[in-house]
């Protein structure tokens, strides 16, 4: 768990650095206002809270569906936001041995969609269905269960599946 936190912090502080750099488009909505959307064709992020479904397209909206790859620390994110960057989703997957039909493990997921901090309490795998390196696109699902921080601990049943376009960090 420390391993992870320090990874996160980490993770955070790069995005940072790069979020200044004036032909860098941060993809985390916390890191700089007025962020252009792209019109990805193909790419999208759906996923379901305990039954609620929603989802990000890039074809036909003003939504930004991304990938990162970050060889330093082998990990992956993709999300997506809205053109105000009022909704968001988030996630961070392990690249070790990454291939079409691989396992990857979740690290992170995050949602605008809740107001709590989510740690994951056993290994969700991510199945990757689609993956070529930096440049080309990354496919894959996954489902599981996320709890929330205590006192509540409240659990939210979890699936999401995703395409996007993978650029490097």
């Amino acid at each position: 768990m420390k391993k992870l936190s320090i990874l996160c912090s980490t993770f955070l502080l790069i995005i940072i650095a790069f979020s200044c750099r004036p032909d860098y488009v941060a993809p985390n909505p916390y890191v700089c206002n007025g962020l252009g959307a792209t019109q990805n064709q193909g790419r999208y992020m759906k996923y379901s809270i305990d039954g609620v479904a929603d989802s990000f397209m890039t074809r036909g909206s003003s939504d930004s569906v991304y990938g990162i790859t970050n060889k330093l620390f082998h990990t992956i994110e993709v999300g997506a936001f809205d053109s105000t960057v009022t909704r968001y989703v988030d996630i961070l997957l392990d690249t070790t041995n990454i291939a079409v039909n691989s396992q990857q493990s979740l690290l992170r997921f995050v949602s605008s969609s809740i107001n709590d901090s989510l740690s994951i309490t056993s290994p969700i795998y991510v199945n990757i269905t689609q993956y070529k390196d930096t440049g080309h696109t990354i496919s894959g699902n996954f489902s599981g269960i996320f709890t929330g921080k205590p006192p509540a601990s409240t659990t939210y049943n979890i699936s999401a599946s995703f395409r996007a376009k993978l650029r490097a960090e």
